[in-house]
Formats: C-alpha cells, sequence, structure tokens
C-alpha cells in the first residue's frame, strides 16, 4: 500500500515545481493539496494568482470565487471581500459574487468575542445642542449632556482592541516562501479588531454598495501609502501584511496589521489626514473610496455610528499617549479621566466658547478644525479648564471651522473626578 502524502510534502513539491517554473507540475500538486486540506482557501486563492499571471483570467476568477467561499467560511471576511472586488475586477460578468458573500461564519466569530448573542447597538456621537433656557446663567455657554445608553462609553479595555496590534507579530512564513504564505493570523485573533464586526454586521446591500467602488492597493515594505496632509478621501481595510502609523507627537509608531481600519476620518467633511502610515511588510489592502462610505451611511444610519466608533477609537488611543491632558497621568487615573468623558459631535460654525462667559465643560479636539481667537487650534488641544476650575470667564471665542469630534468633560463629571483625584485639577490648570 502506496504511503499517503503529507501536506508539507506537497507544499514542498509544489514550491520546487513554481521556481522551475513547471506549471503542469505546479497544478497537480495544487490538485493535490485541495485534496489533502479542502477547506483551506490559500490553495485556491494562490492557484487563480498563477493562471492570472499566465494570462488565463477566466481560469483564475473560477478559482478566485472558489476561495472567496473558503475564506468566509473560516470567518476571513476582509480577505473574502478583498478577492471578490480583484474577482469583479477582471470580470465584471461576476459581481453577483458581491451580493453572495457570505458573512454568517464571521458574524457567529464576532458576537462570540464580544459575548454578545445579537448584533452589537450601534454607539453614537451626539451632535452638541446649545441650551437656551431662563434657569441658565447669561454668562455661560451651555451645551446638553449625553446620559444616553448608546453614547460611545471611553472605556480603556475596548481601546485595547485597536493598540493590542502594537506588539510585534510573529513572522511565520515558510523558510521556503514562493508565494504561499501562510494565514498569519487566526480568525479568532481577527474577531475583535475593526474589520470583522464592520463587515460582518453590514447589511448585505451596504456591504455590497461598500465594495462596488473598491479596489486593491498593494504596497512593497518600507513604502508610504497614506501621507500626513493628504485628504481624507477613502477607508483602508489591511488584508494581508503589516503596516505602522506614525502620528506626530507619539514616540513610537502604531504597528496595524491584518483586520485593521485605518482613515476612519474620511467619515468627516473636509479632512485631512493627520499621520504618515507605512508598510512595515509587504502588503494589501482594499479601499473604500469616501464617496461609497458617504453613500452607505447616508442609506444606513447605523453604519455611520460604527464607523464613528472606529474613528473615536483610533483617535482616543492617539490622544491617551500625546495629550498633555491624558500623558499626566498613570494607567489606572487615565481609565478614571477617560471614561468620564461624552464624545460629542460639533457642526460646522458652532461657538463652542464665547469670550467673556464661562463654559460648561472641558473640551479636547479629537479630530477637525477650531478657531480660538483668530488661531487655528490642533487635535489633542484642551480649552475651557479655566472656567471649570475658577469660574472665570474665556479670554476667548471658540468656534468650529469645520466638522469636529471632541472630548467633552461636563462640570458635573469633572467635580467628581476631581474628588477621586485631585491631581486633575493641577494638570488641568497647567494646561
Amino acid at each position: 500500500m502506496a504511503k499517503k502524502r503529507t501536506v508539507a510534502e506537497a507544499r514542498d513539491e509544489l514550491y520546487d515545481a513554481l521556481r522551475r517554473e513547471k506549471f503542469d507540475a505546479a497544478h497537480d500538486r495544487y490538485d493535490e493539496l485541495e485534496t489533502l486540506e479542502p477547506e483551506e482557501p490559500r490553495w485556491p486563492h494562490r492557484r487563480g494568482d498563477l493562471y492570472r499571471r499566465l494570462g488565463h483570467t477566466d481560469a483564475a476568477c473560477t478559482f478566485y470565487e472558489r476561495a472567496v467561499d473558503r475564506y468566509a467560511a473560516l470567518g476571513f471576511i476582509a480577505r473574502a471581500a478583498a478577492l471578490a472586488r480583484l474577482v469583479v475586477s477582471i470580470d465584471p460578468a461576476r459581481e453577483s459574487i458581491l451580493e453572495r458573500l457570505d458573512t454568517s461564519e464571521a458574524q457567529r466569530q464576532s458576537r462570540t468575542a464580544l459575548g454578545l448573542s445579537r448584533p452589537p447597538p450601534p454607539k453614537k456621537a451626539r451632535v452638541l445642542r446649545r441650551v437656551e433656557t431662563e434657569d441658565i446663567d447669561v454668562d455661560e455657554v451651555r451645551f446638553d449632556d449625553d446620559d444616553g445608553d448608546d453614547a460611545i462609553v471611553l472605556e480603556l479595555s475596548d481601546l485595547e482592541v485597536v493598540e493590542g496590534a502594537e506588539a510585534a507579530l510573529a513572522d511565520e512564513r515558510d523558510a521556503l516562501d514562493a508565494g504561499e504564505a501562510p494565514r498569519r493570523r487566526r480568525s479568532e485573533d481577527l474577531a475583535k479588531l475593526p474589520a470583522m464586526p464592520f463587515f460582518a454586521e453590514l447589511p448585505k446591500p451596504a456591504l455590497g454598495m461598500l465594495l462596488a467602488d473598491a479596489t486593491l492597493v498593494e504596497a512593497a515594505a518600507g513604502e508610504r501609502w497614506i501621507a500626513a496632509g493628504d485628504a481624507a478621501d477613502a477607508l483602508f481595510v489591511i488584508v494581508e501584511g503589516d503596516a505602522e502609523v506614525h502620528v506626530a507627537g507619539r514616540p513610537r509608531p502604531l504597528a496595524l496589521g491584518e483586520g485593521d481600519i485605518v482613515g476612519e476620518s474620511c467619515l468627516l467633511d473636509d479632512v485631512v489626514r493627520r499621520a504618515d502610515v507605512n508598510a512595515r511588510s509587504a502588503m494589501t489592502a482594499l479601499r473604500i473610496p469616501k464617496a461609497s462610505v458617504d453613500a452607505v451611511v447616508d442609506a444606513y444610519p447605523d453604519v455611520r455610528h460604527r464607523v464613528q466608533e472606529l474613528l473615536t477609537r483610533r483617535l482616543l488611543a492617539n490622544l491617551l499617549h500625546t495629550s498633555p491632558l491624558f500623558a499626566a497621568f498613570d494607567p489606572g487615573s487615565r481609565k478614571e479621566l477617560a471614561r468620564r468623558f461624552e464624545v460629542r459631535a460639533a457642526d460646522a460654525g458652532t461657538v463652542l466658547v464665547e469670550a467673556g462667559k464661562r463654559s460648561d465643560a472641558v473640551y479636547t479636539l479629537m479630530l477637525g478644525s477650531l478657531n480660538r481667537g483668530g488661531s487655528a487650534m490642533r487635535p489633542g488641544d484642551t480649552f475651557g479648564q479655566r472656567s471649570i476650575i475658577d469660574h472665570s470667564p474665556a479670554e476667548h471665542t471658540v468656534v468650529a471651522s469645520t466638522e469636529a469630534l471632541l472630548l467633552r468633560l461636563p462640570r458635573a463629571k469633572f467635580s467628581e473626578l476631581a474628588a477621586l483625584y485631585p491631581p486633575v485639577i493641577a494638570a488641568l490648570s497647567e494646561l
């Protein structure tokens, strides 16, 4: 009886055939590997790559479609979506693959990882609304507080999902890698990362809208694929490889990998990129134009809230390391401080503070542009603390020049925090 061959043996022969450009032998080995690992998506994926390289696009798309179904069945929804988009770009007649993309396994894994049995409720960054009633001191600018159950809550544990990628990922590529890089992260590891719940919880028509105009972006190791100052005109989902985000004022870059989303600021209008993003290894990302994101959030309001959550967590992760307001505290105090802030949106033209009047809260700018007394404010800048500490009026008027996202610490919550952590008052006074 012939000895049953192992995956390693078949794979080594595949590598050898590819190196020597013995493509008939390579196809035989792909057939063997698919028999040995019938649920593994890499083999039809890489076989499609080979057919595409040889100019056989119809055969390439057939194998790509098989890989799409297998990636989705295992929960690798970002890879499945990216490969489906590639199929349609090669052969528009296969557009139905976008509609049949199965998100059920990704949805199951994501909800299990988050401890949920149903879709996570969307969280909102409510728009600031001026409160004008007779019982409010005319010398104070006051906005409504946000204590709703659907408000974004700033828990440090929530941020660990974003920042957990900071540890360098072990590179598990085979020594004889010939384009057959194995999955570098398990789907269970990706379940809490932004791309999984984002794609998994999208209504199928919304997912189809996002992917319809999406494109794949490839970058070589060390290449810069997003530059600070560029227009925020797209959302990116990392499909394979690693990247690092260089934020001004941050001592070390933020490491990102498969399953992470970059460019959430495109949800806002008239903003630019605040950081450089470089490929740390050869990488592939799915680029979704802002116009597609805008169309989906207009049609599906919950999508806006989910993207806004992603945006808020990324921005807060940066602020916790760069803003003087947060950097002055130990991790435990930071957590208490962050939890008491509200995440609020401000429309362009909103007067947040008026010269000669007291502020009702401490504010920190996360994204957008504010004008204070004729000078532009930068993300991370804090204002309103003087009124909160000694009840004195503001010296300058602060107006939102563009749509903006802010952290807001209302007076009542500041008083609670100051009672527990007296150093907060000293830190705000220094600012």
